[in-house]
C-alpha cells in the first residue's frame, strides 16, 4: 500500500520497504519484487500483480503433497506479441476434441447429479487432490469413476467414448449423437451394450464374493488366533504378554537362496526326525481333536434326556454292524453339532472295536484318556530332542517361521535352548500345540509339513 501511494521515496527505497514490511526484507520478496531496481519498477509490478489477483489464482501452480511435482492449468493471453519461449509448457491447439470432453463433463453432471472432479462454484479445480486427479486420468480410472457415479449402463457406455484420453476419445459430434444413448433402446447396438453391462454386473457380484470369502477367511483366523487358544488355555484373559506361537525343532533350518524358504537340513538323521516329529505331532492333534468330540458327547449324555442321547449311540453303534459308517457319522456328527471334519473320529470308532479306538475310555471319562494319549505321545517327542535344539516363533496367519530372510543378522529366533522333561511338558508343549491346531485348521496336513520344514 505505501509502494502504491507513493509513501516510499525513491533513495534508500529497499532499506525503507524491508523496515516497513518488518518480518522480511525485500530480497525475500518474489523475484519480479525483488528484482526491481527502481521504486517505480516495483510500483509497476507490484500494481500489475494486484490487477491479475483473480487470474493468477486460476493460473497459479498447485505443488503436490509431497513437494515433489507442480500442476498448471496451461493458458496463455495471446494479446499482443508475446513470447511463447518463456512458458514452462507446450501451448495446445484448441480443437473440437475439447469441446467433446466438456459435452461429456456435462452428460456426467446430467447423469449423476455430480461433478467429475471436485471444483469450486466458478467451475475451478478445488485442490491439490483434483489436480492430481486430473493429471493421472487414463481409461481404467474414468471407468471406474464412471460405474461408480452412474447406474445407466448407456450412459456409462457413451461417457467411456467421452471422458478418456484424447487419442481414445470419440472424434465427432455426429458419431456421439448416433450413440444408443440418444436412441431407443431396443436397438441392436443398445441390446449389445446392455448384455456386456449384465456380464460384467455377474463378473462383479462373483468378485465380491471371493471379497467376501477372504474376509471371513481373515476374521476366522483371528478367531482361531494364538492369543485366543492361549487366553483359553492359561485362563488369562488380558495380559498375554509374550510370543504364543512356538515350535521346537531339533535341528535349525537352513535358508535355500533359490527358492528362498527355509528347510530342513537334508543329512538322514534331521530328515529322520523331522518326520518322527511329524508323526507325534499329528497323533497329538488328533487326540486333541477326539477330546473336543467327546466333550461334546458328554455334554450331550449328561443334559436333559441324556437316555435317550445315550440309546441313540447304542443304536448307532449296532447298525454300524451291518450299514455303512459313513452315512452314520454323519447322523452322530450333526447329533452332537459338531463340524464335519469330525466324521473320521465317528468311522474310526464304529469300524474299529472299541477298545483299540479308546471310545470306551473317553466315554468314561474323556479329560483322563486324553491326558493318558498326551503323555504317551508327549514322552516320544522328548526323546527327538537333543541337548541342543532351536525354539522358533511361527507367524501364525503364514505357519511359517517369524523371521527376516534377507537379513537373518536381525533375528531374534531361532532361539537355542536346551529343554529337560519338566520344561518341555509344562513349558513348550501347550504351545507346540496351539500351533499344530492353527496350521491344520487351516492347512491340515500340509500346515504341519510348512511348519516342521
Amino acid at each position: 500500500t505505501s509502494v502504491a501511494s507513493g509513501f516510499i521515496s525513491e533513495e534508500g527505497w529497499r532499506e525503507q520497504l524491508s523496515e516497513a514490511l518488518q518480518d522480511i526484507s525485500v530480497d525475500d520478496l518474489p523475484d519480479s519484487l525483488a528484482e526491481c531496481e527502481t521504486i517505480e519498477d516495483l510500483r509497476t509490478v507490484w500494481c500489475r500483480l494486484k490487477a491479475n489477483a483473480q487470474i493468477w489464482e486460476k493460473v497459479r501452480p498447485r505443488i503436490s503433497r509431497d513437494g515433489r511435482f507442480a500442476y498448471v492449468v496451461k493458458c496463455y493471453n495471446d494479446i499482443g506479441n508475446g513470447n511463447y519461449d518463456e512458458l514452462p509448457y507446450d501451448l495446445v491447439v484448441s480443437s473440437c476434441m475439447m469441446d467433446i470432453w466438456a459435452f461429456g463433463l456435462l452428460i456426467f453432471s446430467m447423469c449423476s447429479q455430480s461433478s467429475l472432479f471436485h471444483t469450486t462454484i466458478d467451475g475451478d479445480l478445488h485442490n491439490i487432490q483434483a489436480y492430481e486427479d486430473l493429471f493421472n486420468w487414463n481409461y481404467e480410472i474414468a471407468q471406474q469413476k464412471i460405474s461408480d457415479s452412474i447406474k445407466d449402463p448407456l450412459a456409462q457406455d457413451l461417457l467411456l467414448k467421452l471422458l478418456v484420453p484424447e487419442d481414445e476419445r470419440i472424434s465427432s459430434m455426429d458419431l456421439i449423437l448416433q450413440h444408443p444413448f440418444f436412441g431407443p433402446s431396443s436397438s441392436v447396438e443398445a441390446h449389445n451394450i446392455l448384455e456386456e453391462y449384465e456380464e460384467r454386473q455377474l463378473k462383479s457380484i462373483e468378485m465380491s464374493r471371493m471379497q467376501e470369502i477372504k474376509e471371513n477367511i481373515r476374521n476366522e483366523k483371528q478367531r482361531l488366533s494364538m492369543e485366543k487358544h492361549c487366553k483359553v488355555l492359561f485362563d488369562r484373559l488380558d495380559d498375554i504378554m509374550f510370543p504364543t506361537g512356538l515350535i521346537l525343532l531339533p535341528y535349525q533350518l537352513e535358508f535355500n537362496r533359490l527358492s528362498n524358504v527355509l528347510e530342513i537340513p537334508r543329512d538322514q538323521q534331521s530328515l529322520s526326525l523331522g518326520v518322527m516329529i511329524g508323526d507325534q505331532l499329528i497323533k497329538l492333534n488328533t487326540v486333541l481333536a477326539k477330546l473336543s468330540f467327546w466333550l461334546r458327547v458328554k455334554e450331550n449324555l449328561s443334559q436333559k434326556g441324556g437316555g435317550e442321547f445315550k440309546a441313540k449311540v447304542m443304536s448307532w453303534i449296532q447298525r454300524a454292524k451291518s450299514e455303512g459308517s459313513q452315512s452314520i457319522a454323519k447322523e452322530i456328527v450333526s447329533a452332537v453339532a459338531c463340524d464335519q471334519r469330525f466324521e473320521g473320529i465317528c468311522i474310526e470308532m464304529l469300524d474299529e472295536e472299541m477298545s483299540i479306538s479308546n471310545a470306551r475310555a473317553f466315554i468314561r471319562d474323556p479329560m483322563k484318556a486324553a491326558a493318558f494319549l498326551l503323555d504317551g505321545i508327549i514322552d516320544t517327542l522328548l526323546r527327538c530332542y537333543s541337548s541342543q535344539s532351536s525354539l522358533y516363533l511361527i507367524d501364525e496367519f503364514r505357519g511359517v517361521p517369524a523371521m527376516n530372510l534377507s537379513d537373518t543378522s536381525t533375528n531374534t529366533y531361532p532361539l537355542q535352548i536346551k529343554a529337560n522333561e519338566k520344561d518341555f511338558k509344562e513349558g513348550l508343549v501347550p504351545f507346540m500345540i496351539m500351533t499344530m491346531m492353527i496350521a491344520t485348521s487351516f492347512d491340515g496336513l500340509d500346515g504341519i509339513s510348512i511348519v516342521g520344514s
